[in-house]
C-alpha cells in the first residue's frame, strides 16, 4: 500500500480516465461483436441480461487490466529510481515494463485470455 500513497494525483487522474476509456471501448467492441450475427446466443438476450453478463464484465475487466498497466509503470519508475547505474538490469523490471506497455495499450486482457499477444502465430 506504500506504493499507492506515492502516486501523484495527476497520474492517478490520467490513469483513471484512460482506464475508463478502455472499459467503454470493451463495451462497444462486445456490442459490435454480438449484434447482427444470425444464430448467436446473444441475439435472444434481454437488454438487462446483455448489460449484466457482457457489458459490466468487459468494462471492469478492461478497466482493471489498464489500471494494472499504469500501476506497473509507476512500480518500474520506483524501482529504477532506487537502482544505481552499476546495478545489473533485472528480469522482473523487464516484466513490469512489459506489463505496463501491454496494459496501457489495452491488450493485457487479450494476453490473459489467449496466453499470447494478439496476432502472434505459434
Amino acid at each position: 500500500m506504500e506504493v499507492l500513497s506515492k502516486l501523484p494525483c495527476a497520474y492517478v487522474a490520467i490513469g483513471l480516465l484512460w482506464s475508463g476509456y478502455q472499459g467503454v471501448r470493451g463495451i462497444v467492441e462486445t456490442r459490435l461483436a454480438n449484434t447482427g450475427r444470425p444464430g448467436s446466443a446473444a441475439e435472444n438476450w434481454e437488454p438487462w441480461e446483455r448489460l449484466v453478463v457482457l457489458y459490466v464484465h468487459d468494462f471492469i475487466y478492461r478497466f482493471v487490466c489498464t489500471a494494472a498497466g499504469f500501476l506497473a509503470l509507476f512500480v518500474a519508475k520506483l524501482a529504477l529510481d532506487g537502482m544505481s547505474m552499476e546495478a545489473p538490469s533485472s528480469g522482473g523490471l523487464v516484466f513490469v515494463a512489459g506489463a505496463f506497455l501491454i496494459g496501457v495499450v489495452g491488450q493485457l486482457h487479450y494476453v490473459i485470455l489467449l496466453g499470447k499477444l494478439p496476432g502472434v502465430k505459434e
